[in-house]
C-alpha cells in the first residue's frame, strides 16, 4: 500500500519545475539594468538558458535517481505518518486500486499532457506551413552570386561548417532563418533586394550567428516549455 509520500510526485514535480524556472526569469527581470550593463550578450543568454533548464529537467527526480545509484537511503521519518486512504494504491489478491485521490492526479496529468500536445502540434503545424512555403520551388529564383559570395566569406568568417542553404523567395519580404537541422537563410527576390548594399553582409552575418549559437533550437525547447507548463 501506498501513501502521500508515493503522490507526492503528482503534486510537486511540475510545481516545483514551473517555480524553479519562473524564479530565474523573475530574478533575470529584476537584475536585468544591471546585467544589461554589466554582463555581456551571451552571460545574459545563459542565464535564460538556465531557466530553461529548471523548466525542463525534473531535478527532483534526478537527485532520487543519483542518490539511489549511489546506494544513499533519503532520510525519512516514519514517525506520526498519517496515511490518507484517499491517495493509496493498493494491491490485494490480485487486484488492483486507486484511491479517487491517484485517480484525480492521474486525470491531471492526462489533462495537461492533452495541452501540451495540442499546442505543440499546432505550432509545428504552423511552422510546417512556413517551411513548406519557403522551401517551395515554385516561388524561388537563383541567389545573386554577391549574396552568395558574401555567406561563403561569412561563413568561414565565423567558422561555421555546417551547410547553409541560401534561398531567394519572391513571398519572402524580409530576411530570416529557418529550419533546426538543415538550417536556410531565406532573402527576398532580387526586385526587393538592393545588392548594392553593405547591409546585406551584416544581415547575413546577424542570421548565420543564429545558427552559431543554435538559437532555432533553444526556440522550440522555449515553445515545448511553454506549453507544458
Amino acid at each position: 500500500m501506498a501513501g502521500d509520500d508515493d503522490c507526492a510526485m503528482f503534486h510537486h514535480l511540475f510545481f516545483v519545475m514551473s517555480l524553479s524556472g519562473s524564479f530565474v526569469i523573475l530574478l533575470y527581470k529584476l537584475t536585468y539594468p544591471i546585467a544589461r550593463r554589466y554582463f555581456s550578450h551571451s552571460w545574459r543568454k545563459k542565464i535564460l538558458c538556465l531557466s530553461l533548464f529548471f523548466y525542463l529537467v525534473p531535478l527532483s527526480l534526478l537527485k532520487e535517481f543519483v542518490l539511489s545509484q549511489l546506494n544513499i537511503d533519503l532520510p525519512f521519518q516514519y514517525e506520526n505518518v498519517r496515511i490518507d486512504l484517499k491517495y493509496t494504491i493498493n494491491v490485494q489478491n490480485d487486484q488492483f486500486f486507486l484511491g479517487p485521490g491517484v485517480v484525480a492526479a492521474y486525470i491531471v496529468l492526462l489533462c495537461m499532457a492533452m495541452i501540451a500536445v495540442v499546442v505543440i502540434i499546432k505550432q509545428l503545424k504552423k511552422y510546417g506551413a512556413v517551411y513548406r512555403t519557403y522551401f517551395s520551388r515554385a516561388f524561388h529564383e537563383a541567389p545573386p552570386p554577391q549574396l552568395e559570395s558574401m555567406l561563403r566569406q561569412t561563413k568561414e568568417e565565423l567558422l561555421i561548417k555546417r551547410p547553409v542553404k541560401l534561398i531567394c523567395s519572391k513571398l519572402c519580404d524580409a530576411p530570416m532563418t529557418i529550419g533546426v537541422f538543415k538550417p536556410a537563410i531565406v532573402f527576398p527576390s532580387s526586385d526587393k533586394l538592393n545588392l548594392k548594399s553593405d547591409d546585406n553582409k551584416f544581415i547575413l552575418k546577424h542570421e548565420l550567428l543564429h545558427i552559431k549559437n543554435g538559437d532555432l533550437l533553444l526556440k522550440f525547447l522555449t515553445l515545448f516549455a511553454l506549453a507544458v507548463h
